[in-house]
């Protein structure tokens, strides 16, 4: 019976009982609001725990960019559509944000959408894609970046005297499966801003990276890193895109690269830096460790303090608490062990005792303390009766 044959039990109980333990977990705590699932986690897949003190930085933060050079020859139409990949082996990526660019300088409006997986067979189908993120913004050039918008936003549509309102969807994160996995995207400007000719406002892209693939359907990577593959894809001559079932429509321009920058989250499931699959299977990490403690500690110990105690009490002592702490019964023991052991001072303490007692009304302070010493007396006395009896 080896630890593979225990993995295989728990992974199978957890899956028959998956639904239930996720129940009770929320309902014993709210901390556990956010799970959806439990899943065994192998061991070689998760990261080391950070020392407390790394000996050096991080070499790659979480969040990263993904940047297509800006070609200086560009060309461009109303839109592309091309593919974003994971290369073999690697992680899940969570892509957060994108730009683009465009040559035009003024107001437009975009949309973009996609699709887990291949768009080669669904050109034209907008209903096959999600609307991941539209919005009105600023064009600023054929060198500037035009980032689109994080979150949702409401524009105005001005047509001679009448002025309409357009509600946009702010930018919706997603993922590309690891391992390979892939992921298209439709990017487009619309046809409610044109340029002065009254022409579609473009999104720039650049010429096939082979000039011999030229309106053939063969696309190459533009780009690659340890996370992401980008590829050529087709520029589109029209909004909407038209259908092209047999690769011929005039409205398709083949191969083409796209110019585009991602914003994406590596290892969005960490500590599991290896999962290939979505969504990630435990509750995410909020956010990463400071590198610095907050506070440095103090060059030196902090003072010795400045007031010195007291000699005398605050408040007055009872009467010993050691005199009324022996009950009748510890008493006796105690006084026929204490006759064998007593010496004669400890006698005349108990004369000079009685004759404090009887005066402390006249003097307090002085018998408390008396007493106290009497009663200190006492209990060494009984220690030892103790010990005797032992």
């Amino acid at each position: 019976y080896t630890d593979r044959d225990l993995g295989d039990v728990f992974i199978s109980g957890l899956g028959d009982a998956q639904d239930v333990t996720v129940h009770e977990l929320k309902n014993a705590n709210p901390f556990f609001n956010a799970v959806t699932g439990i899943a065994a986690v192998s061991e070689e897949d998760l990261a080391e725990s950070p020392s407390s003190m790394p000996s050096l930085s991080p070499t790659r933060d979480f969040d990263q960019v993904f940047e297509t050079r800006i070609d200086p020859t560009p060309t461009g139409s109303s839109g592309i559509v091309f593919s974003l990949k994971t290369p073999k082996g690697g992680p899940s990526v969570r892509l957060i944000g994108m730009k683009f660019i465009t040559p035009f300088e003024g107001k437009l409006e975009y949309e973009i959408y996609s699709k887990l997986g291949s768009w080669r067979n669904f050109v034209g189908r907008t209903n096959e894609f999600e609307l991941i993120a539209s919005g009105q913004v600023t064009g600023k050039g054929p060198k500037t970046w035009v980032d689109v918008i994080e979150d949702d936003s409401v524009g105005t549509i001005v047509n001679g005297n009448e002025t309409t309102t357009v509600n946009y969807v702010g930018w919706k994160n997603i993922h590309i499966l690891g391992d390979g996995g892939e992921r298209s995207f439709y990017v487009t400007t619309t046809k409610r801003f044109l340029k002065e000719d009254q022409t579609s406002i473009p999104i720039l892209f650049s010429s096939a990276l082979n000039s011999l693939s030229e309106s053939l359907r063969q696309y190459g990577m533009v780009k690659s890193n340890s996370e992401l593959e980008l590829y050529e894809g087709d520029g589109i001559l029209d909004y909407p895109w038209p259908t092209d079932p047999n690769g011929k429509s005039p409205y398709y321009r083949r191969p083409r690269g796209p110019i585009i920058t991602f914003k994406y989250e590596r290892s969005p499931c960490f500590p599991n830096v290896n999962f290939t699959g979505w969504p990630c299977p435990y509750v995410q990490r909020t956010r990463r460790p400071t590198r610095n403690p907050t506070r440095k500690p103090t060059k030196s110990p902090t003072p010795f303090p400045t007031l010195q105690p007291t000699w005398n009490p605050t408040r007055e002592p009872t009467i010993a608490p050691a005199v009324a702490a022996i009950t009748s019964n510890a008493t006796e023991t105690a006084n026929s062990t204490i006759d064998n052991v007593q010496s004669d001072e400890i006698k005349e303490q108990e004369k000079s005792a009685d004759t404090d007692i009887s005066s402390l009304s006249k003097n307090e302070n002085g018998a408390a303390m008396r007493l106290s010493f009497i009663a200190s007396k006492w209990q060494i006395a009984l220690y030892g009766s103790l010990l005797l009896l032992l």
